[in-house]
């Protein structure tokens, strides 16, 4: 069977940043990574020094309208291209370069094992033949990539084979909307896979604790994403369909606001004294609940690594007294990933914007990262 399939890659060696693209076509200069979430847009452009190191040399974050994005699915395409063309005026970046990312329901992201000794085709054909019947849509009109983890540990002559895939109509959607702001589409990523890359930017150099690891909580619009790091390497993660979406809906129908106006409460404050009784609290002991599920998750199916620490990215994560109350919750020091102390910032950026906006802009970051590695 023919496969649609834009790119496979096959490394030898993968560590945190799981390089499996489902679209990649060479950049010309840099990305612009662009986060396109359901509730906003945020880009950033990121400069590799010669020294080592990165730079922002551009970034921005604007609203979308309600209801162009829901969970993932771009709904109303002239929306999020307008969207796109007025973050990227608003930015100041000539770069035309962009990479995206796919999530939930829509990508398939597991592991196999597939006999070592295989050529380049024929493990190409075992991976469609193997991951057909897992995959919720139909693989001619799939876009599927791979990368070789290594030998498997339990069955010596066999290859662990990381893949992702998704539906074609969503790559064709993204790049739609992408060249509809008149640019080019160049990497379709997998959301975290990106948040992975840019887990670096969050903690810097870690010393090595055996058996023990971090996990790296993205809390978005609409979703959780949970990532367990171990020695920089992605051991573990999983979504759960929870995020500041709800906040902002309880808060829209609760004081009766736009919602517009209920995302910018939110953000900037200015609601009812009985906001954070009626409205907060409940809404920050759920997403706790949620986390609390996905790390007794991991811990039931790996007894031999322990968490340390969570470090927490994503819009959500600036809620007042949320680290706190999770590391007290949980018992396992908790902290929002502070990105200025391993990024520097051009002077055509406002460092203290993008300070308060930095742990929103990790995906983005990791988008911005997809060529680097």
């Amino acid at each position: 069977m023919d496969i649609k399939k834009i790119a496979i890659k096959i490394v030898a060696k993968v560590e945190i940043f799981l390089d499996a693209l489902l679209f990649r076509v060479p950049s010309r200069t840099a990305l612009l990574g662009i986060d396109i979430s359901s509730s906003a847009i945020k880009l950033v452009e990121l400069y590799s020094k010669p020294e080592g190191g990165y730079e922002v040399t551009a970034y921005a974050v604007a609203p979308l309208p309600e209801g162009a994005v829901r969970d993932h699915e771009i709904l109303v395409e002239a929306s999020v291209s307008n969207a796109i063309t007025a973050l990227v005026q608003q930015s100041g970046s000539t770069c035309s370069d962009v990479a995206v990312a796919v999530a939930g329901s829509s990508v398939l992201n597991t592991i196999i094992s597939v006999p070592a000794g295989l050529t380049p085709l024929e493990m190409e054909s075992r991976v469609q033949t193997d991951v057909e019947p897992m995959l919720p849509f139909e693989l001619e009109n799939t876009c599927l990539d791979f990368i070789i983890l290594g030998q498997n540990p339990t069955l010596l002559d066999e290859l662990l084979i990381q893949v992702v895939a998704c539906p074609e109509q969503e790559i064709e959607l993204r790049k739609l909307v992408v060249q509809g702001a008149g640019l080019d589409l160049r990497v379709v990523d997998v959301e975290s896979f990106a948040l992975g890359r840019a887990y670096d930017l969050l903690v810097g150099d870690t010393k090595k604790e055996d058996g023990k690891a971090h996990a790296v909580i993205d809390i978005g619009a609409s979703q959780i994403t949970f990532a367990v790091v171990s020695e920089k390497s992605i051991i573990y993660s999983t979504e759960t369909a929870f995020g500041g979406k709800q906040l902002t809906e309880e808060i829209q129908q609760h004081y009766n606001l736009s919602w517009a106006d209920a995302g910018r409460a939110k953000r900037k404050g200015g609601l009812a004294d009985d906001y954070a009784e009626v409205m907060l609290e409940p809404f920050k002991y759920s997403l706790i609940k949620h986390i609390d599920k996905a790390l007794k998750i991991f811990y039931s199916s790996s007894e031999s690594t322990e968490i340390s620490k969570l470090v927490l990215s994503g819009g959500v994560s600036k809620l007042n007294g949320l680290a706190e109350d999770l590391s007290s919750a949980l018992s396992i020091p908790a902290e929002i990933g502070d990105v200025l102390k391993h990024l520097s910032i051009n002077d055509s950026v406002d460092m203290y914007s993008f300070a308060d906006d930095g742990p929103a802009m990790m995906l983005a970051l990791g988008l911005a990262l997809s060529e680097s590695k």
